[in-house]
């Protein structure tokens, strides 16, 4: 095994605020000491920080792997998902959950890296967007007759939905994507499950030991979708007190995505169109002031937040850095102190992620980050990795390394 030595280091370790001059000690995949200051020690590799900072590594917890520039075919579609896995590491990404994919991508990116073939995050494999007949994603003209096309799968009825989460997990899904409502900028009309569907999907994924994720904007929607036991709600643009509340009690997780929203904010009125559709800026609008409302107030009550965003979609193309920009919103827009936004991608994600990731401490998993700057003072530098980020590790081994010694 490799044993690795970092000395001098400004520790973040994900769970509290910064360490000066601590020593960290990996041995193979896990950290196994964590102290301050330290006398010189022996290792494989012996690394003097000289205060630069070591985190654990980030997790975006919404994406589209396999979405980019490039559609086509399915071994395209792959091409393109293993060059994304490359942005996020050169990012300091260590971690992704699947927020929906076409041809299983999420769990065929999974098995490649871990038989070796290539590098890239941990996953937490996404489904196919599971949705009902004429809502928002069945865009076709119903004489194409195409309805379960790449990412999507058009299903009805109690009995479809539970089938349809059964034969995602047997295809490798970890966690469930639905569509319960309309997106970003809409206002509530449009359910796209009813109660019977949901209850169905929530019941068969969790039979089966798997999560199930909804994207939710409107209220009562969110709330439901709560009570049913929905693990994770993405976007909740209309979440309140009374959600916040129960997110809180039920330990449900919440990825707010206000990237996305705050580009739809800044469109001029009118000309939002996005897949087809009219967003009325208008309503971006009031859904960014509410969330800029409540998100602190979720945060202060232990929610667990995780970040995430529409990744693959064109304002927010995959590249290195673009994964920071969401976390400098929530710090430097939203007001939540950049240690509780860094505690988000690092401790929070990683209970998503079901790993012991996330934390920097003996046992965890040795995902971890270099960082030129201190992101807990200055969270903005996050969004230049090529200057920044010095060294990406996953599970011990460095797969970005600028680093000399």
């Amino acid at each position: 095994m490799t044993r690795t030595v970092f000395t001098r280091a400004n520790l973040l370790d994900g769970r509290g605020p910064a360490r000066p001059d601590s020593t960290v000690i990996i041995d193979g995949e896990h950290v196994t000491e964590v102290h301050a200051g330290g006398s010189p020690v022996d290792g494989d590799r012996v690394i003097d920080l000289g205060g630069r900072t070591l985190m654990p590594g980030m997790a975006t917890c919404h994406g589209h792997i396999d979405m980019g520039k490039v559609k086509g075919p399915p071994g395209v579609m792959m091409a393109q998902a293993m060059q994304n896995c490359r942005a996020m590491l050169e990012s300091g990404v260590t971690g992704f959950v699947g927020a929906g994919c076409g041809n299983d991508i999420d769990a065929q990116l999974q098995m490649a890296i871990a038989e070796g073939l290539m590098d890239g995050p941990r996953i937490l494999a996404g489904s196919r967007l599971l949705s009902t007949t004429g809502h928002d994603n069945d865009m076709s003209p119903w004489w194409h007759d195409r309805p379960n096309a790449g990412g999507l799968l058009v299903v009805d009825g109690a009995d479809g939905f539970r089938r349809a989460a059964r034969e995602e997990i047997r295809r490798g899904a970890e966690i469930v994507k639905i569509f319960l409502t309309s997106g970003h900028g809409t206002e509530g009309a449009g359910r796209g499950l009813s109660r019977e569907e949901l209850v169905a999907v929530v019941g068969a994924a969790h039979e089966r030991g798997r999560k199930v994720r909804a994207h939710a904007i409107w209220r009562d929607d969110i709330l439901e979708a709560v009570e049913a036991g929905v693990d994770v709600i993405d976007h909740g643009d209309e979440t309140d007190e009374e959600i916040v509340g129960l997110m809180a009690e039920r330990g449900t997780f919440w990825v707010p995505s206000m990237a996305f929203l705050k580009w739809l904010t800044e469109l001029e009125r009118g000309e939002g169109r996005e897949w087809g559709v009219v967003l009325p800026s208008e309503n971006a609008g009031r859904n960014w002031d509410n969330l800029c409302r409540v998100l602190p107030m979720a945060n202060e009550a232990g929610v667990r937040v995780v970040p995430g965003d529409d990744y693959g979609t064109s304002p927010l193309a995959h590249r290195p850095g673009v994964y920071a920009r969401e976390l400098t919103i929530y710090a430097n827009e939203v007001g939540v102190k950049a240690i509780d936004v860094l505690g988000w991608a690092t401790r929070n994600a990683g209970e998503l992620l079901g790993k012991p990731v996330g934390v920097v401490e003996p046992g965890a998993l040795a995902d971890l980050v270099v960082v030129d700057g201190d992101p807990s003072d200055e969270i903005a530098l996050l969004e230049d990795p090529g200057a920044t980020v010095k060294a990406v590790l996953v599970g011990g081994r460095f797969v970005v390394d600028r680093l000399t010694g």
